[in-house]
């Protein structure tokens, strides 16, 4: 089972006892990919450093990026420009200090525009998507990922979810719920997810998103239960699903809330 998390916090890569902290939290719990926010206030040789020392822990390093209205196709050219100063960054930097993958969070079921007609925004947010993973094959040859809402598990997006999974190299699911089994579970979100992508044939395409940042609704995140639940119910995932060719993992969001987060001895089995 591969594990993931997200730091959005991209001005901690200025402080040295932080990179650290964070590197050695990483390599400790056996974290293989970090999604880093790529900042426009965050120079080119900060992140080689990071970088760098992420490698030598044998840690790779995703550039994250992403808005909830970078959906609209005039909203384009901020990923462009993201792109390019990756395209950029990449063609000036030593082979340890290289992204190796991109990862975007667009969630545009927060927005209006998809409460009042979701299905055209899937059908803008794919013009987006088939651009960059265009991009990204061309000038890039990097893993392209996204994280996806649990919105998107509804049966009547399926043709648009299917083609979002095919168009990367792997998928996070927003499962947040801190129980694995059940109604309302991560196993009812995951299901319908790890079903389209083995139709599709997609091996290690799905990875499981857990939440430790504290929300007003206790089941989403492990904020109040710590991190003893949440290791359980990441072998609980992975028992479930590891026979699923397009199972990859585990992502924790983030490293900010997942680091502070108490322990919390349990003794449930």
């Amino acid at each position: 089972m591969s594990r993931r998390t997200w730091l959005w916090q991209a001005a901690d890569l200025t402080d040295p006892v932080l990179v650290k902290q964070h590197l050695s939290f990483c390599s400790k719990k056996n974290v293989s990919v970090i999604y880093l926010f790529l900042s426009n206030r965050i120079t080119d040789q900060i992140y080689r450093h990071f970088i760098r020392d992420a490698s030598a822990l044998n840690i790779k390093v995703h550039a994250a990026m992403g808005e909830e209205t970078w959906y609209h196709p005039n909203q384009y050219h901020y990923i462009q420009e993201k792109l390019l100063r990756i395209k950029n960054y990449q063609s000036s930097s030593a082979p340890e200090e290289l992204f190796t993958g991109i990862h975007f969070d667009i969630e545009p079921h927060t927005l209006c525009a998809w409460q009042a007609n979701p299905l055209e925004v899937l059908k803008e947010w794919l013009t987006n998507v088939r651009s960059y993973s265009n991009f990204v094959k061309e000038y890039l040859d990097i893993e392209l990922s996204a994280a996806l809402p649990l919105a998107l598990r509804n049966e009547k997006f399926s043709s648009s979810t299917s083609e979002i999974i095919r168009l990367h190299d792997k998928v996070a699911i927003m499962a947040y719920r801190n129980f694995v089994e059940g109604s309302d579970s991560v196993a009812s979100i995951v299901d319908p997810f790890i079903a389209l992508a083995e139709k599709l044939g997609k091996p290690k395409s799905i990875i499981v998103g857990q939440e430790t940042k504290p929300l007003e609704e206790d089941k989403l995140t492990y904020a109040n239960l710590g991190e003893a639940t949440l290791l359980r119910n990441l072998e609980l995932i992975n028992n479930r699903y590891h026979n699923y060719a397009s199972y990859e993992g585990v992502a924790i969001h983030s490293l900010e809330y997942w680091e502070p987060l108490p322990y919390k001895p349990t003794t449930q089995a």
